[in-house]
C-alpha cells in the first residue's frame, strides 16, 4: 500500500518536469534570434540569440528637438564649464553638470521642470536666474555668468 502511495507524487514530479522543460524548449526556437554583429550578441539565458546595444551616451546622441539643453556662458561668449543644476521634478532632483562645451544635455520626457543652478565654478558669477521653470516641451536656455 505505501508503495502505491509513493508512485502519485512521483508520477506527479515526473509530469511537471517534462512541462518545464517543453515550455522552455517552445522558447529556445531558431526563429526567435535577431541578426546583429557578432560583437553584439548575447544569449539570453532562454537559449535565445539577442542583439545587445550599448546605452547610448545622451550629451552625444541628444539632438535640439529631443532634449533639454542649457548652455553656460559668460559675458564674452565663452563656455563655462562646471555649472551644477538641478532638474526637479515634483518627486526628485537629478543633478547636471555643464561640459567643456558649456553645455548640459537632459533627456527625459517633456516635463514643466524646476531648475536651480545649484553652483557656479570659481571666478563666475550667475547674471541668470538663480531658479528658473521649464515648459512641457523641450527647449534651450542660456545661463548667463561675468567673470570676478
Amino acid at each position: 500500500m505505501n508503495k502505491k502511495l509513493l508512485i502519485i507524487p512521483v508520477l506527479l514530479l515526473i509530469i511537471f518536469t517534462v512541462s518545464c522543460n517543453k515550455e522552455n524548449s517552445e522558447n529556445a526556437k531558431p526563429d526567435n534570434t535577431e541578426s546583429a554583429s557578432p560583437g553584439n550578441m548575447q544569449e539570453d539565458g532562454y537559449g535565445n540569440i539577442i542583439s545587445v546595444t550599448p546605452a547610448p551616451d545622451e550629451s552625444m546622441t541628444a539632438q535640439e528637438n529631443d532634449a533639454y539643453i542649457f548652455i553656460c556662458r559668460d559675458q564674452n561668449n565663452a563656455p563655462v564649464k562646471g555649472v551644477k543644476i538641478q532638474i526637479c521634478t515634483d518627486e526628485a532632483c537629478m543633478m547636471k553638470e555643464s561640459d567643456e562645451k558649456g553645455e548640459i544635455r537632459y533627456v527625459e520626457s517633456p516635463y514643466p521642470y524646476d531648475i536651480h543652478v545649484y553652483s557656479v565654478p570659481k571666478g563666475y558669477e550667475l547674471v541668470s536666474d538663480k531658479d528658473f521653470k521649464t515648459e512641457a516641451q523641450y527647449e534651450t536656455f542660456e545661463i548667463s555668468f561675468n567673470l570676478k
